[in-house]
């Protein structure tokens, strides 16, 4: 049965990638408790995965062996197929051509109005004093 769609629905396979990204890149621990403070105040709802989830996650790895998806990269279908979300942003349009509907690569930027960009821009200004 499929579930409801929602917006930003990361995994905890993901989650965990970027935590090990953060540790990798040796940013301070405290960088790291920052995004999990962060994200339980925003209402992000991280999914994790339930035995049939990680059924259909094996059934997606084995199915498209031939691409050498991660497990996080095969959950992520998983989840996009589970909740009916069509669009995915990633900077690995490759592995994921054909088993999503709509990938917004590194080239999506060039779609975009460029009022909208302004906008981006001017947000990431915005907050540019942060510092880490």
């Amino acid at each position: 049965m499929r579930k409801k769609p929602r917006a930003g629905l990361p995994d905890n396979t993901v989650l965990n990638l970027l935590l090990i990204l953060f540790r990798e890149q040796t940013f301070p621990k405290i960088i790291q408790i920052a995004l999990l403070e962060a994200l339980e105040k925003s209402g992000i709802k991280i999914l994790f995965l339930d035995e049939e989830g990680y059924s259909r996650v094996l059934e997606i790895l084995e199915k498209y062996s031939d691409r050498k998806l991660s497990f996080t990269d095969a959950s992520l279908v998983y989840i996009l197929e589970n909740y009916g979300i069509e669009n995915m942003a990633s900077y690995d349009e490759k592995s994921f051509s054909g088993l999503v509907a709509r990938i917004l690569g590194k080239s999506y930027a060039n779609t975009l109005p460029k009022e909208e960009i302004y906008r981006i821009i001017s947000l990431t200004k915005k907050t540019s004093h942060i510092k880490f």
